[in-house]
């Protein structure tokens, strides 16, 4: 439909503007219009019954303008905020309608505009068919760290060893983090003999910066951390007459804080973590006096670390 109809908007070359604003003025709009369309060879200047219409109001403050074909269908509608420079928002208003002219209707060619009309529609149709900036993929990392701590409720010396892995999307603050805990054995003692226990852990949980770096990727220097965990709690009695040897699963939460440094694709780390795990386990030495020992719920671990990729 519209194919037949701009044909006159574009011989016309000019629109009426119309409108009751004072800042700015229909006749100033039309002014810088006059400036920026130039009739096409042969053709009739002035505004005839076939031109378009551009319709100024006020709206909350701010400027609209409505572009509409000599049938009266809207082409397009932009609103403004108010400048105090009267003058530049009737300029930017008729550059407005130069363009929407260029946009809809194919045939017409920046040839027919005046030489600083035909960069600024260019600027604009540019920016228009620019495709929008591609999203940097995916960072991942992993590493590995060493760590010394142990049980805090009942202090029992402990070490580990952590495998992590870091999925952050792209400029994310946020990463997934997965790791995967071995810890060396500790021990109670009860009467006659022994308890020895030691966790294995896999986790999953998320990692958050909270002091960024200069190039704003979402990959910081000081990150926060929170996972959940499941362990296979080993535990065995050492010297007693009988030793008995169990096996339980064991979940718990865990949280802490990472300081990271970067060096190009290879990053180093130290990290403090607190665990809990909430599910109460028992050590009983049967030698008739049945002494129980309440294994340790909460432990601490600090840790040094390092990986490919895992300061991204």
């Amino acid at each position: 439909m519209l194919g037949g109809i701009l044909p006159a908007l574009v011989l016309a070359t000019v629109v009426n503007v119309e409108g009751d604003t004072a800042c700015p003025r229909p006749a100033q709009v039309t002014s810088h219009l006059n400036q920026l369309l130039a009739p096409p060879s042969g053709a009739p200047g002035g505004v005839g019954d076939d031109a378009g219409r551009a319709r100024l109001s006020e709206d909350d403050g701010d400027l609209v303008v409505v572009l509409q074909d000599p049938t009266g269908e809207v082409i397009g509608t932009r609103r403004l905020p108010r400048s105090p420079a009267c003058d530049d928002l009737a300029s930017a208003i008729a550059v407005s309608i130069a363009v929407w002219m260029s946009d809809v209707h194919p045939s017409y060619s920046s040839t027919q505009l005046a030489p600083p009309a035909q960069r600024l529609v260019a600027a604009d149709l540019q920016s228009r068919a620019a495709p929008p900036p591609s999203r940097a993929p995916a960072a991942w990392g992993a590493g590995l760290a060493l760590g010394m701590g142990g049980s805090l409720d009942v202090p029992v010396v402990a070490g580990d060893l952590l495998a992590g892995a870091w999925l952050r999307l792209s400029r994310s603050r946020t990463a997934v983090r997965v790791e995967a805990e071995g810890q060396s054995r500790r021990e109670l003692t009860l009467q006659g003999g022994r308890s020895e226990w030691r966790r294995w852990v896999l986790g999953v949980g998320l990692e958050r910066t909270l002091a960024a770096d200069a190039d704003g990727a979402g990959a910081g220097w000081l990150r926060a951390f929170a996972t959940a965990h499941v362990a296979l709690l080993d535990l065995e009695g050492a010297g007693f007459a009988v030793n008995h040897h169990a096996h339980a699963v064991d979940p718990g939460l865990s949280a802490g804080l990472r300081v990271v440094w970067k060096r190009g694709a290879w990053a180093s780390w130290v990290e403090g973590a607190l665990s809990l795990w909430p599910i109460g386990h028992d050590a009983v030495a049967d030698t008739g006096t049945n002494e129980v020992q309440r294994l340790p719920v909460l432990e601490g671990f600090l840790r040094v670390g390092a990986g490919w990729g895992a300061g991204r």
